[in-house]
């Protein structure tokens, strides 16, 4: 799995992972926000964030031939970005949050570290 995972194939899987955040946060959660605890305007802030990166992500994908090692490192401190403003609003909201809510979003940003910090390794590989 590792092997199929190069930095062409990085970048898809970084889009289809900010198109399911996008999809979880501006859909899937809101309709369920009295069982997370968030207000529906943060779900929407949130979700902006990976609505973003998923076409980043994705033009990197179509254009990868193209792309630089600058473009990895991009998008990978895009998605520590997103780390760190996630844990600001679930500190935030912390007393309001279930633990439906907490669960979820500590498992998201377990994901999105993890893919990020892979992304950080392989954009500074080189070719």
């Amino acid at each position: 799995m590792v092997k199929a995972l190069n930095k062409k194939n990085t970048f898809l899987l970084d889009s289809v992972g900010a198109l399911l955040s996008t999809l979880m946060l501006g859909l899937a959660l809101p309709s369920i926000n009295e069982l997370i605890g968030l207000p529906l305007n943060t779900f929407y802030l949130l979700a902006s964030f990976p609505f973003c990166f998923m076409f980043y992500s994705f033009i990197c994908y179509i254009k990868y031939e193209s792309t630089k090692p600058k473009h990895m490192l991009f998008i990978s401190l895009l998605n520590f970005m997103y780390c760190l403003i996630s844990i600001f609003v679930l500190t935030r909201h912390f007393s309001k949050l279930s633990l439906l809510g907490l669960s979820y979003f500590f498992a998201e940003l377990i994901i999105v570290g993890l893919i990020a910090g892979f992304e950080l390794k392989l954009a500074s590989q080189s070719d």
